[in-house]
C-alpha cells in the first residue's frame, strides 16, 4: 500500500472535500512511479472529487465510486488498463466533507 498526503478539492457544486487515500499497488515499477510523481497523482485525486457533486459523494455509493473513478484515472495516468493494472483498489481512509 501507498499512502498519499491528503487531497483538498471542492466538488462541482462548491463543497470542500478533504480526503487521505492509500493506494493498493501492484509491483515496484508502479510504486516507484507514483512515489516519485506524488504531486501529480494527487491532481488526478483531486481531479476525481472535483467532478463529483456533495449528493454523489454522501450518496449510499458515493464512496465506492469516488475510490473506482480515482483508480480508474491513477491507471490511465500510468498507462496501465484490464487485469494486470498497476492499481488494484483505492482505500479512502479519511473523508471530511465540509458543511454548506
Amino acid at each position: 500500500w501507498v499512502s498519499l498526503p491528503q487531497v483538498r478539492a471542492t466538488t462541482i457544486d462548491g463543497t470542500v472535500v478533504k480526503a487521505r487515500v492509500a493506494l493498493d499497488v501492484q509491483g515496484s515499477d508502479a510504486k516507484s512511479q507514483i512515489q516519485r510523481n506524488v504531486q501529480q497523482v494527487g491532481l488526478l485525486l483531486e481531479v476525481s472529487i472535483a467532478q463529483q457533486t456533495r449528493a454523489q459523494i454522501g450518496s449510499p455509493q458515493g464512496i465506492p465510486r469516488l475510490a473506482e473513478d480515482m483508480r480508474d484515472r491513477l491507471n490511465a495516468y500510468l498507462g496501465d488498463d484490464g487485469e494486470d493494472a498497476a492499481v488494484k483498489s483505492v482505500a479512502i481512509q479519511d473523508l471530511l466533507v465540509k458543511p454548506q
